[in-house]
């Protein structure tokens, strides 16, 4: 049988066309089962939990008391009863300057006062005869007062030879070697105060009506991991500094076992009021990015939607959340890096709600 060339020519381009449809047509067998591929994931509640108002910052440690200690006389160092970085009490001896000079001016005044007070003494005695007029006992007396206010004189200089702490402290580096001369107003030594330390740090001027003296403070220091340090504030300024709105606190931090010290940077978190209820995720659910923190939430038809939420304060592997979530939703907590909104879920684990 012969075909003529136009009939022939359509069988070959029929032919050609289910070839094509065949090798390039979907399967269908397996593309609805690669289109519907579930992401297997895992997911905690958002809980709620009763905690305290607070607010946190970064803070820096400053001394709450520091003091050069310093001669109040000229001398040569005679003692030194400390060495550098040593913690001291209050009134415990640093430095004995010589004083052998007012010792010897001591015991020629105290001598002279015997003299004049055995001269004043007949005198008095004397008055009573009428042998003794005002004007010589007047004067006798002046001269036993004068000699009586060069002891005391000497017993305050004899005394400021000896130079105490001030207060109870750690010291710095010794500034003198026993035989140095030094002239009253000298620095010999840098005391601070570590039993208690000022945190100081600006707190967003929105929170100035909450901002009270003498509530509770806790620190921590990188130094310390998990080591809170308790204290209260001392010092609210009164004014809102107008170039960063920002408010200065100063809290009172104990510091009894002297971890803590001048020139540290902590973390600062600071009760503001009474207790509140609020939402907590774990930390992990978290994705940072470009304007903020984002999650992934599970609805009831297991499909997944980010969200951008607000992080007040992550602690204790949870982070409080203040906006962006419902009590009771669900957030993914592993698997999220291979989700897009709208993704089909398969959950393999999900965390109890409180």
């Amino acid at each position: 049988m012969r075909y003529s060339k136009p009939l022939l020519h359509s069988l070959i381009i029929i032919i050609c066309a289910a070839v094509i449809f065949f090798i390039y047509w979907p399967n269908k067998t397996k593309d609805p089962v690669q289109s519907h591929a579930k992401v297997t994931v895992t997911v905690a509640p958002v809980k709620s939990q009763l905690s305290s108002n607070t607010i946190s910052l970064n803070g820096l440690l400053k001394a709450k008391k520091q003091v050069e200690v310093a001669s109040q006389v000229a001398g040569v160092v005679k003692h030194i009863y400390f060495h550098s970085g040593q913690n001291v009490k209050q009134g415990t001896v640093l430095v004995k300057l010589e004083d052998g000079v007012y010792q010897a001016d001591l015991s020629a005044a105290q001598a002279k006062y015997t003299a004049y007070d055995k001269r004043y003494q007949r005198l008095v005695y004397l008055k009573k005869f009428g042998d003794v007029s005002d004007q010589d006992l007047e004067a006798a007396y002046i001269n036993l007062r004068s000699y009586q206010a060069e002891i005391d004189k000497l017993k305050v200089l004899i005394a400021q030879t000896v130079i105490k702490a001030p207060f109870s402290g750690q010291l710095g580096k010794s500034q003198i070697v026993i035989g140095s001369y030094v002239d009253a107003g000298n620095t010999l030594v840098k005391l601070v105060d570590t039993e208690q330390l000022l945190a100081s740090y600006n707190v967003p001027g929105e929170y100035y009506p909450q901002l009270r003296t003498q509530q509770a403070v806790t620190v921590e220091s990188d130094a310390y991991p998990k080591h809170l340090f308790q204290g209260k504030t001392q010092f609210v300024s009164p004014i809102i500094a107008a170039d960063t709105n920002t408010v200065l606190i100063q809290a009172l931090i104990d510091n009894p076992e002297h971890k803590l010290t001048a020139g540290m940077y902590v973390k600062v978190q600071q009760n503001i009021g009474k207790k509140i209820k609020q939402l907590l995720i774990p930390t992990i659910a978290l994705m940072p990015v470009i304007d903020g923190e984002r999650v992934y939430l599970i609805g009831d038809n297991n499909r997944a939607m980010s969200v951008l939420v607000q992080v007040s304060q992550i602690r204790d592997h949870y982070a409080t959340v203040l906006s962006g979530l419902k009590l009771g939703q669900r957030v993914v907590t592993a698997g999220q890096e291979k989700l897009k909104d709208g993704d089909k879920v398969q959950i393999i684990h999900s965390e109890a709600s409180i």
